[in-house]
Order: structure tokens, then sequence, then C-alpha cells
């Protein structure tokens, strides 16, 4: 017979950064984590079960923190309604993104930064528009489990936006 074991540890193949606009009251700190090594998916799961003491039979499940928008912050803007309105998005003002709710996750890089999208924005987001991840990577939006992990109140990814220097 299975066991349900949950783990509170953080699992991670990157390094971890803080997103610009990140406050001390939104951070959180883990002080035990088990690195999983994509080229040794073996060894890595070697590693978690001997970390957490998993018996053979167990089941571990790994529940990654859904980490919501601070208190202390307004709740988005309402999404745009069509493709054009989040193109649009990409015409508005640091100070004007960050009104209607996205996040700046990084420093512009050859004149872009990447803005976040509220996780409330979601299903709003029309299906195969393109969003750019933390990772960089550009692809089609789709609704699929997953896809709308939120971190401090923001999805993963979001809108490369033009900004100045």
């Amino acid at each position: 017979m299975s066991r349900r074991r949950d783990f509170p540890y953080v699992l991670s193949e990157h390094k971890v950064r803080t997103p610009a606009g990140v406050t001390p009251d939104d951070a959180i700190l883990y002080d035990n984590f088990v690195v999983i090594d994509p080229r040794d998916a073996a060894k890595s799961a070697r590693d978690l079960r001997e970390a957490i003491g998993a018996q053979p039979g167990d089941t571990i499940v790994v529940q990654t923190p859904v980490f919501e928008r601070s208190p202390l912050r307004p709740p988005p803007a309402p999404a745009p309604v069509s493709r054009a309105g989040f193109d649009a998005l990409k015409t508005l003002s640091i100070a004007e993104l960050l009104a209607v709710g996205l996040r700046q996750w990084d420093a512009p890089k050859r004149g872009v930064a990447l803005f976040l999208f509220p996780g409330e924005w979601y299903d709003a987001i029309p299906p195969g528009y393109p969003v750019t991840t933390i990772n960089g990577e550009t692809r089609p939006h789709e609704r699929e489990p997953g896809r709308d992990d939120r971190r401090h109140g923001c999805l993963a990814y979001g809108v490369l936006v033009p900004v100045k220097s």
C-alpha cells in the first residue's frame, strides 16, 4: 500500500534570482532544498527519496507554492479583451504597466524588458498569443495544467516591452 508524503522543499534546476519589484515582504527563504539535475534524473530521484526518508512504495507529491500578490499591492486592472489590447501593452510606459498590474522581471536588455502578466489575466490571454517566459523563451500561449503557476501574483511569462535606458 502506498503512503502519500507531502514534500515542502524547493526543487530547482536553476539558480534563484529575485525579480525587479520584489520587496523583502514578498521574499520567502528556504533553508532546505534538493537540486534536480536534468542530466541525471535517476540520481536526482534517489537523492530526493533519501532526503525525505521515502520508503519503497511511498508516493512523493511535489507541490510548488503559489505566492499571491502582497496585500499591500492593489489588484490588477481588468485584462485586455483582444489580441490588439495585449499588443497595446507594449506601447505603455513602465508606470502605466505597473499601474495595470504587470511587474517588471529583470533589468532592460538591448532596450527591452520583460513584464509579467498578473495571474488573474490567465484565462484572458488569447490562445496562441506570443508570450515570453522568465527563461527568455518566446512561445505561443496555451491553456494547460501548470501554465497558470503564480509567483507574487504574476504568471511566469508576459510581454517584452521597449524601454528607454
